[in-house]
């Protein structure tokens, strides 16, 4: 045999670790069949997306739910084949992880169904993606074949990639797979149901944590990643089939913030560039949710004048919160929180004077100079003093207009003030000085 041909074919097939050259990395068995699993998956994948909108064949809508709902079972099926008789482990799983993501597909098309048939709330339904059953029966038999074949899909699934948290997951999954099912459409619902959904998944997935190891690896990362999938295809649906209202976008953009706080939680102990980023757009999504509220109280029928103190609360409340997960700029953000909640009550003072506000000022500059003095920052208790010296004034101001200066009583009281405060001063004006000389010594020594 021509030794210098077998050593070419030896070459070819187990080409050399050392070599990255782009011919041996086409003809490395591993790169392919790597190629053609991300290519498999597409296919599928494009293959459900197509059946959402067009169907497969002419046949009625409950009968192709029910051939999408086997189709899933056998990526499932396929997947056991090949993990226990060919024994090849990254096949199988594939087929696994693409059974349960298909698994959210199937409860979607349940969704469209139910709402053909138990439609609470009279929600117009896009034609384009309608799906309708023939009766609530045939929808109740659906949901009930669904559970049945789909579950045990979900729970080997999440047993191979994670066995000691499939159980907790499994439940969490298909609970939150109904939830898409739920007739209605109505954005207040779906906002409730989504902040619920995010918290009761942050929640799990931080119990789960805890105790089960294999959730720090990559395939601990897809059951975690798999657990949000069901809230994406929620929100997803209401955004691209309705047009969003205030209200939805309020509710996404608090989403949105409450997973990155998990994750900046989560990542304490990441790089500077990461924690930056994560406090970056935790701010960013902060300052959404607030626009969201102030914007919730313009189209609604509560009073305007509300709207400046929505958006400081809210913002400041947020900005606070982030200061708890902040590793290294927590002080920064208490004081922007403060900053913000003792400016903008005082700003609303101007753009909305009247007695309660002024009060609100008062409160609220009363409270950001406290903080400011105990954690001796200048830009703080300035910020509150100067709310506090607002509310002070209007109110000054109202009781100015009462007072009448032209009348003899009028004039006996500004002699009777002016006598008293030259006693005053004549009995404690040293220990006055000498104390405003030591405290503006001590606010000089004070951060910013």
């Amino acid at each position: 045999m021509n030794t210098s041909y077998t050593q070419t074919i030896d070459e070819v097939i187990e080409p050399d670790p050392g070599d990255t050259g782009i011919v041996n990395r086409v003809f490395n068995y591993q790169t392919l069949s790597s190629l053609l699993r991300i290519l498999g998956s597409g296919v599928l994948v494009a293959s459900l997306s197509i059946l959402l909108f067009q169907g497969w064949d002419a046949s009625s809508d409950i009968s192709r739910y029910y051939t999408l709902l086997a189709f899933s079972s056998i990526l499932a099926v396929i997947g056991f084949v090949i993990g226990k008789v060919v024994r090849e482990n990254k096949g199988a799983r594939t087929f696994l992880a693409l059974a349960v993501g298909a698994t959210a597909v199937n409860y979607t098309v349940l969704g469209g169904l139910a709402l053909s048939t138990f439609n609470l709330v009279g929600t117009d339904y896009p034609v384009f993606a309608l799906w309708a059953a023939p009766s609530g029966a045939a929808v109740v038999t659906a949901i009930a074949a669904t559970l049945l074949l789909l579950t045990p899909v979900v729970y080997l699934g999440f047993s191979v990639f994670a066995r000691q948290s499939a159980k907790r997951f499994t439940a969490l999954y298909v609970a939150s797979n109904l939830a898409l099912v739920i007739p209605f459409r109505e954005s207040f619902l779906v906002g409730i149901i989504g902040i619920a959904m995010v918290v009761l998944i942050l929640k799990q997935i931080v119990i789960a944590r805890r105790t089960d190891s294999a959730l720090a690896t990559r395939e601990g990362h897809f059951v975690i990643g798999a657990q949000f999938l069901p809230l994406l295809v929620l929100l997803g649906r209401n955004f691209y089939l309705y047009t969003p209202d205030e209200f939805m976008l309020t509710m996404g953009a608090l989403m949105v913030y409450i997973v990155l706080r998990q994750i900046a939680t989560s990542a304490a102990k990441a790089g500077n560039r990461v924690n930056q980023l994560l406090e970056a757009t935790q701010t960013m999504s902060a300052f959404m949710v607030a626009l969201g509220v102030a914007a919730i109280i313009t189209t609604s029928t509560i009073s305007a004048s509300l709207i400046i103190p929505a958006i400081t609360v809210v913002f400041a409340g947020l900005l606070a919160d982030i200061s708890l997960t902040s590793r290294e700029n927590a002080g920064n953000f208490r004081r922007a929180a403060a900053i913000v909640f003792g400016a903008g009550l005082g700003l609303n003072l101007f753009v909305n004077p009247a007695l309660a506000t002024a009060l609100v000022s008062i409160l609220s500059g009363l409270v950001v100079t406290t903080y400011g003095y105990s954690v001796e920052q200048k830009s703080i208790f300035v910020t509150g003093l100067f709310g506090l010296l607002s509310g002070l004034a209007y109110q000054l101001q109202d009781v100015a207009r009462l007072f009448d200066i032209g009348n003899w009583s009028g004039l006996a009281l500004v002699g009777v003030v002016a006598i008293v405060l030259a006693s005053l001063l004549e009995r404690y004006g040293l220990a006055i000085r000498s104390r405003a000389l030591a405290w503006r010594s001590k606010f000089s020594e004070w951060d910013y």
